[in-house]
């Protein structure tokens, strides 16, 4: 039986050209891959609010289409606008994902800004003292547990959000979550309820950095180091 997999790609402010013609062939070829019934192209009902808001209308579109459908979703696939995807994300995902044993896996992205680490980190909480110490280096391969993911790209299974209680995604300042941006609290939330988060360092994506400035300083410096 075909799974039906739920599809909400964020959009922020504008895509940039390498991520939108990445998501293009990545459509193309999930099209192929799945019957038309079972691809949900997910659109937010209020487009105005940004993250992590978004994450929750995304999810709320997958309800209210369920609800049109009659029928459950089986996957949410969550890709973010500044995030350059394989053409085959989808299925390097799925393979590594379970419904039972990893129901949420995400693709290994680098940090936008220096010093560029891998999304991941290990969480050690002593009281109400939480500390993260980034990952500074990525497998080469291979699926593995982890204590903190990035959301840049990610597939869940359609019962995490029945498991869960609310709220998923924390949209409290950081300050008020021990530093914690939405990411961290998803996966944290995830522990809590004894559901393993899992990266997956055979899909990997890329990161659209900030865009640089060129003026007569930045221009110099450029061709200095040529």
């Amino acid at each position: 039986m075909t799974e039906t997999v739920a599809w909400a790609t964020a959009i922020y402010e504008a895509v940039k050209t390498p991520a939108w013609a990445a998501l293009q062939k990545l459509g193309f070829r999930m099209a192929r891959l799945l019957p038309e019934e079972n691809l949900w192209l997910l659109r937010a009902p209020d487009d105005r609010l940004t993250y992590p808001f978004c994450v929750y209308w995304f999810v709320e579109a997958m309800f209210q289409r369920e609800e049109k459908e009659g029928r459950r979703a089986d996957w949410f696939l969550w890709i973010e606008d500044d995030i350059v995807p394989q053409d085959d994300l989808y299925e390097r995902l799925r393979a590594s994902a379970d419904p039972v044993n990893r129901p949420f896996v995400a693709a290994l992205a680098y940090t936008r800004t220096p010093p560029y680490h891998p999304g991941i980190a290990n969480v050690r909480q002593l009281g109400e003292v939480i500390t993260r110490e980034q990952w500074s280096v990525a497998p080469i391969s291979g699926t593995h547990p982890v204590d903190s993911v990035g959301l840049c790209a990610a597939i869940f299974h359609r019962s995490l959000f029945d498991r869960v209680p609310q709220p998923w995604f924390g949209v409290l300042p950081p300050h008020k979550t021990g530093g914690m941006g939405p990411d961290a609290f998803w996966c944290k939330r995830l522990l809590e309820c004894g559901i393993q988060p899992y990266v997956c360092c055979d899909a990997e994506v890329g990161h659209i950095g900030p865009s640089v400035l060129i003026d007569r300083a930045s221009a110099e410096k450029w061709r200095a180091r040529q």
